[in-house]
């Protein structure tokens, strides 16, 4: 039989055996990982845990060996930020409701609303103000003097807005650079051999 396989058991020699029987034995833990096996009857013995898929090794127990990982400074970074993303996922799951995104944040309302309240009462101020210089100054002395509130206005508005759109951007700004906060602890824990 060219495909027929041997095993040693207990000083014996054991077969010929089908490809598929020698693997049942070795799923009945008959064949272990030292068991001596081979090919034909005058192939090379071989350990059965050295010949790919005949033996599925079994875990040893934490305190039978030491950990013969290596501990590199990559693999504990690599480690460590394995254990932050998953309680990071642990503990976005039980807060979701404080996952707030800037855009769902109520911060741009509010500034749209005070914008909107600001245009209001310069647009209220300006008229109420133009009547009051037509009703009180002389015609040519009060259209100067609605063209300066005019102007003194328009900067006004545009210095506001510009002061508003700075917010938003600092709020934004916050909001992206939150997570480098974590990174930053994580290269403190890499530096510090943690």
């Amino acid at each position: 039989m060219a495909d027929s396989f041997y095993y040693q058991s207990n000083g014996k020699t054991q077969g010929p055996l089908a490809p598929s029987a020698l693997k049942q034995l070795a799923n009945e833990g008959v064949i272990v990982e030292s068991t001596l096996v081979r090919k034909g009857e005058e192939g090379a013995w071989h350990q059965a845990g050295k010949i790919p898929g005949l033996v599925t090794p079994k875990p040893a127990e934490a305190d039978e060996f030491p950990s013969f990982e290596t501990d590199t400074p990559p693999d504990r970074a690599r480690r460590t930020i394995r254990k932050a993303e998953e309680q990071a996922e642990k503990v976005a799951a039980k807060l979701w409701f404080l996952d707030l995104k800037f855009s769902q944040f109520f911060t741009p309302k509010l500034i749209g609303v005070l914008w909107a309240i600001y245009l209001c009462l310069v647009v209220f101020t300006f008229l109420g103000s133009a009547v009051w210089f037509l009703l009180v100054l002389p015609a040519l002395f009060a259209l100067l003097a609605i063209i300066f509130q005019f102007i003194v206005l328009t900067f006004a508005l545009i210095f506001t807005r510009i002061v508003l759109e700075v917010f938003m951007v600092i709020f934004r700004v916050a909001e992206h650079l939150e997570p480098l906060k974590h990174l930053e602890y994580l290269k403190h824990l890499e530096n510090h051999g943690k």
